[in-house]
């Protein structure tokens, strides 16, 4: 590039050269901005995963203990120390371990015993 301006003026040359810093001042300020954007993005997403990490760890709580929530179709809650069921349910009853159980029809009393 050097070459070409063999002719120009001294003038014409320092502005040329201006130019140049000024586009590459440019660029590197698109480059900036560009990758605080995409650190922008991959935070909003980070988040938006909490959430909906969050509602699906509070959707479970509700299914576990009480039965409800938009899980508590699937599972029933725990009942190691006896309580009522509903068939079609699953419940975890092992008193010293995991044990699921999903009664298919109603029991006589809907309660498991202790």
């Amino acid at each position: 590039m050097r070459g070409q301006l063999v002719g120009a003026t001294e003038a014409e040359r320092a502005k040329i050269e201006e130019l140049i810093r000024a586009r590459a001042r440019d660029l590197m300020e698109t480059q900036t901005q560009t990758w605080q954007s995409l650190g922008q993005i991959a935070l909003t997403s980070l988040n938006d995963m909490d959430a909906g990490i969050q509602m699906l760890l509070r959707a479970l709580q509700e299914a576990a203990f009480l039965g409800t929530g938009p899980l508590g179709q699937l599972f029933g809650g725990f009942r190691a120390s006896g309580g009522s069921v509903r068939p079609g349910l699953a419940y975890e009853v092992g008193q010293r371990g995991r044990e699921v159980f999903v009664p298919t029809v109603p029991a006589p009393s809907s309660r498991i015993p202790p």
